[in-house]
């Protein structure tokens, strides 16, 4: 009798121990799978960005390459340089190409130096000869000028300035291999754009322009038919710029994934050769975000692995220039047709609410992605001015009324 109690006992006790070790073993597969799940996940996250990247990289190199086709070696030379080594970002690569075909463009032109030559024949020793006078006759030139196909073009200091940078890198770059001795640069003073005031939206401009987009005041009939559509996603990507500052490549690089709702944060990826960075958002603008996510993106039929979180009407990512034309179009029903509201004036809103606000210039150098504070100071130096206009309003104020006191 005891003899089968104990075998009951042992038995009892091997099948606890063999449920036990077949839950732990469901368990450990299951946490196992989750772990590959998530990992997967972020894999793939990080491929979609880097995709973007790389593909929006991809066709300012390819954009660069079509016109190295036609310049002369040096040149191809240089520029590749400067990709390979990653000195320069492709989309800098692009515009540094498009200032040197420019100058060698220039200096063929009728009563040049080298009038009627093809440009892809002009040498390194040919530039070499090139004096001051020719450089700055054309920085004079570059000031207003018709192109052959009959359109006139005009550039201020800051275009004069990009250009001329292009060109100097250029001898730079050679005279440092010393392959050429003559810089004609050197004399030449860089163009400095007087500081302008920062445009920016007050607060009673605000409220129109949201008045805009919500309401549609402003707008034409035809305009609030398609707006009415476009409602959420317009007043999202308004307020994702007067609530973060972001730029305008940045914020139509977002992807879905790059939303993360428990750090309360979107990654995005900062210009030139900068990393990914969160930005953080209150739990309203989160909020918000997931809802536009659950209920209004669809409504633009995203095409098959769009991960964008802002589409167009092809339900495809959209693209800056729409961003540009959306801000345009509640900027002119809100304040008039010649003001000057775009994407970057928002982002300078919001840079200027912040300092204002705060009065700490690093914090707004890091909260507009500004790699040198220099930058930062530049832009928003008058709101230093500002500042102490009040603190001396402020002071008389306080000053005049103890002196009423006393009398």
């Amino acid at each position: 009798m005891i003899k089968y109690e104990l075998y009951g006992i042992l038995s009892r006790e091997i099948y606890r121990v063999v449920v036990i070790t077949a839950l732990y073993l469901q368990f450990h597969v299951f946490a196992k799978c989750l772990f590959y799940e998530h990992v997967r996940r972020k894999e793939n996250t990080f491929m979609d960005q880097y995709s973007y990247k790389f593909e929006t990289r991809r066709i300012d190199v390819e954009h660069t390459r079509d016109l190295l086709s036609e310049m002369p070696d040096f040149c191809v030379e240089f520029i590749n340089d400067k990709l390979g080594t990653e000195t320069y970002t492709p989309k800098t690569c692009l515009e540094y190409t498009r200032n040197l075909k420019s100058f060698l463009e220039y200096i063929v032109s009728p009563g040049q130096i080298y009038a009627g030559t093809n440009p892809r024949e002009i040498t390194l020793e040919m530039m070499e000869k090139l004096t001051y006078r020719t450089v700055s006759d054309y920085m004079s030139y570059l000031t207003s000028y018709q192109a052959e196909s009959g359109k006139r073009y005009t550039n201020g200091a800051a275009a004069k300035a990009r250009k001329l940078a292009a060109i100097r890198s250029m001898y730079n770059f050679y005279i440092k291999r010393h392959k050429i001795s003559n810089n004609p640069c050197i004399a030449i003073d860089t163009p400095r754009a007087d500081q302008k005031d920062i445009v920016y939206l007050r607060e009673n401009e605000k409220k129109a322009f949201y008045r805009s987009v919500n309401f549609g005041e402003g707008l034409t009939k035809k305009q609030k038919e398609v707006s009415e559509h476009q409602k959420m996603r317009d007043y999202m990507i308004i307020t994702l710029f007067l609530a973060t500052g972001m730029r305008v490549s940045e914020l139509v690089g977002i992807d879905l994934d790059d939303v993360n709702s428990y750090t309360g944060s979107i990654m995005i990826n900062r210009k030139g050769r900068k990393s990914f960075q969160n930005i953080y958002l209150d739990n309203r603008m989160m909020e918000l975000i997931s809802d536009y996510v659950k209920n209004y993106r669809m409504d633009f039929y995203p095409v098959d692995s769009e991960r964008a979180l802002f589409l167009n009407r092809e339900g495809n990512r959209i693209s800056v220039r729409s961003v540009e034309k959306i801000i345009k179009k509640y900027a002119n029903a809100s304040l008039g047709a010649g003001n000057k509201i775009t994407p970057h004036k928002l982002r300078s809103t919001y840079g200027t609410d912040l300092y204002q606000e705060t009065g700490d210039i690093y914090l707004v150098a890091d909260a507009l992605g500004h790699s040198n504070v220099n930058t930062t100071t530049k832009h928003y130096a008058n709101m230093s001015e500002t500042q102490r206009k009040k603190a001396a309003d402020y002071g008389s104020k306080i000053a005049l009324q103890e002196e009423d006191e006393s009398k």
